[in-house]
């Protein structure tokens, strides 16, 4: 059985409806005022649906023979909130869990970004950084199986609207007059939704052959793409003749990481790899965006 926290989320939302097609077993764990959109018909064929504030972390466990969690929950601090709302589902709620987990057995694995890859604090999200990287080291020195999930630049459909890709896209649609951008250099490995849950999935299934203790896989395709060749690639398919793309018009951020690739050896090792290449992927983003 997979406890699952982040289904109402992004990522969260393509696991668990590509776990339920898998026949796995799932309970969701959620804050009570999340949004269920993405997830409102998958919610009667999971086992149980908790919410955060009112159930005891202890109990699940007690009630469930939970085998594996999945931690995607996330908070990259992004829209104002507090050290201690970011603190929560990036370290404190993960953390009660890892102890369950070491307790009743099992493994862990959660959901990581390119922000902190190499020890670096990414200056657009410090708190998501901090709070994110201590996790890993309590991990790393824990006494239960650990899975950390490094994720490139991931995009798809059902992204939030503020996010890069989407907001580009979207702005196109609307046909805007311009956008303003930094000088778009920065080099990003640009990887599908679709296939960091196929990741995901290859994990679970080799679990018996990883070992005990803290293990990282990064999650990318192995190519970087610089900023700027993606937004003209968007502004192709989205067929946008009148928005004037204003490059250089914001400052880049001292700190801006200007690129980073995965190295994906070792998941690709265990039998994954990337399927659907940029321009595909886009072309199905965009169509999600065109459409809702």
């Amino acid at each position: 059985m997979i406890l699952l926290t982040g289904a109402t989320g992004f990522f969260g939302g393509h696991l668990l409806s590509a776990l339920i097609k898998a026949g796995r077993n799932v309970v969701i764990l959620k804050r009570t005022f999340s949004r269920l959109d993405r997830i409102r018909n998958l919610i009667p064929r999971t086992l149980a649906c908790y919410d955060v504030e009112t159930t005891d972390i202890d109990d699940i466990f007690r009630k469930n023979r939970i085998e594996t969690v999945i931690h995607a929950a996330v908070n990259y601090g992004r829209a104002g909130e507090s050290i201690t709302e970011v603190l929560e589902p990036n370290f404190l709620l993960p953390l009660r869990l890892y102890k369950n987990v070491c307790e009743h057995g099992g493994c862990f694995m959660t959901m990581d970004s390119f922000f902190t890859k190499d020890g670096r604090i990414y200056p657009e999200a410090v708190d998501y950084c901090l709070s994110k990287r201590q996790l890993s080291e309590w991990l790393r020195y824990g006494g239960a199986q650990s899975v950390n999930i490094r994720v490139e630049h991931m995009y798809g459909p059902h992204d939030h609207p503020s996010k890069f890709i989407p907001s580009v896209i979207l702005s196109l649609l609307r046909g805007e007059k311009f956008i303003q951008l930094t000088a778009g250099t920065q080099q990003r490995d640009f990887i599908y939704v679709g296939d960091v849950v196929k990741s995901v999935l290859v994990v679970l299934e080799n679990l018996p052959k990883i070992n005990n203790g803290y293990t990282e896989f990064q999650i990318g395709t192995g190519q970087v793409t610089e900023i700027r060749r993606v937004v003209h690639m968007i502004k192709e398919i989205v067929k946008n003749q009148s928005t004037s793309l204003d490059f250089g018009a914001l400052p880049m951020s001292p700190d801006e990481i200007t690129r980073s690739c995965a190295d994906n050896q070792d998941i690709v090792s265990l039998g994954w790899r990337p399927q659907v290449d940029l321009q595909t992927g886009l072309l199905k983003t965009v169509q999600f965006y065109r459409q809702n």
